[in-house]
């Protein structure tokens, strides 16, 4: 029984410490490139993050003795057409934040090319700190607290 408790304490100090690591991989990967590449900045330093988020969970699985689905995350067969759908219900929400800015002037959008790319730029930071959140939130802690039933979720 005392095993089976530093496991799961293992698991959870290993994806956690997998999560930190990819935040901190993140910004060191992004700072490998020039200002002028904004944009392959974020997308490369984010697919590092995930990657190595991803790693870890798999590592914690292994400590546990469990699959990286028993922490849900799988894919299925619909799944596809489900991602598409959250990345335009992102995209909507991500619009009408910018957009409840935008309209009382509290951000401004001059005309021009760098700033819609530095919005483009900021949406793919949107995407991969909420794609790392999902991952370690949903993926990992919120399978540990099933087990406490609905209850675990309130406390």
């Amino acid at each position: 029984m005392k095993k089976e408790y530093f496991l799961k304490g293992l698991a959870v100090v290993i994806a956690l410490f997998g999560f930190v690591l990819g935040m901190i991989s993140n910004n060191a990967v992004a700072g490998l490139f020039p200002a002028s590449m904004l944009l392959v900045s974020a997308l490369v330093s984010t697919v590092v993050h995930i990657s190595i988020c991803l790693l870890f969970f798999y590592f914690a699985s292994r400590v546990e003795k469990k699959t990286i689905r028993n922490y849900g995350m799988s894919w299925n067969k619909g799944d596809g057409r489900q991602l598409i759908y959250g990345l335009l219900a992102g995209i909507g929400v991500f619009l009408i934040i910018t957009g409840t800015l935008y309209l009382p002037g509290l951000y401004q959008l001059k005309t021009g090319n760098q700033n819609l790319y530095k919005l483009l730029v900021n949406f793919v930071i949107f995407v991969a700190v909420g794609t790392s959140e999902e991952l370690f939130f949903r993926g990992f802690i919120q399978h540990r607290l099933l087990k406490f039933g609905p209850i675990g979720f309130v406390n």
